[in-house]
């Protein structure tokens, strides 16, 4: 219920009070949440169609997360980062 209201809040908003310039965020806030929509319904359809526990795939998706998570660190630069010099102000006299 609560996210009904926050939802009828946010097109009101959208319709009555929102300037040009968040409406153009706006619709990109819109077309990401209609994508990872279809994807997530997506996501379940093939799920129902594979017949295998839900259980089962977050468990892969979670495992190739942390597999990529552990690349990723062994990818990063080792040891402090060398601090540049700064240039001393030429002075004239």
């Amino acid at each position: 219920m609560f996210y009904l209201i926050l939802c009828v809040m946010l097109v009101v908003f959208y319709l009555f009070a929102a300037p040009p310039t968040v409406k153009n965020t706006m619709n990109l806030v819109f077309v990401a949440f209609f994508v990872v929509a279809v994807l997530g319904l997506a996501t379940l359809l093939v799920l129902g169609v594979l017949r295998i526990s839900v259980d089962f795939w977050v468990c892969l998706f979670l495992f190739l997360v942390g597999i990529a998570a552990v690349r990723d660190l062994h990818r990063m630069e080792k040891g402090p980062r060398k601090s540049r010099k700064q240039k001393q102000p030429v002075t004239h006299s």
